[in-house]
């Protein structure tokens, strides 16, 4: 049964206003379907190593939504004397204290390596906290600790 102009243009909007869950729903019915019906076994390891990688980001992607959460509540920085950056890569961080104060790249890798920063992996987010006239870097996966501690410790 053919649709209606009314039910074209009711089924044009809802699309247009949910593409991002269309694309969710066609690349999840693929990759079903891939692994259902044509997948070999070396195939099945790399998904399993893509597996084991998208865990890491969802943990690290829950952590910074929690971080968030927490430095979002009302009078965080007064109540723990502290200052959250949440920064997406190292060199963003580094990059953004170049900017803003007119360091060169040595002097700002100086600091960076300082404040341990080699240890970080270059593509994971960084968290960097200001705290009794101290910095602190953290990766994402252990900032939430750190900034909950800070929470509890200021009531």
């Amino acid at each position: 049964m053919p649709l209606s102009e009314a039910q074209k243009k009711a089924q044009k909007k809802y699309n247009d206003s949910h593409k991002d869950h269309r694309r969710y729903l066609s690349y999840r019915n693929t990759m079903r379907t891939f692994l259902r019906n044509y997948a070999t076994d070396a195939d099945l390891e790399e998904v399993k190593e893509l597996l084991t990688e998208r865990h890491q980001i969802n943990r690290i992607m829950d952590n910074l939504d929690a971080v968030r959460a927490l430095i979002s509540e009302p009078d965080f920085t007064v109540k723990t004397k502290a200052t959250v950056s949440i920064w997406r890569r190292p060199a963003d961080m580094m990059k953004n204290k170049q900017e803003n104060e007119h360091l060169t790249n040595a002097q700002i890798q100086q600091w960076f390596d300082a404040h341990n920063g080699a240890t970080f992996n270059p593509e994971t987010p960084i968290v960097e906290i200001h705290f009794n006239h101290h910095v602190h870097l953290y990766d994402a996966l252990h900032a939430y600790d750190i900034v909950e501690w800070l929470v509890n410790s200021a009531k």
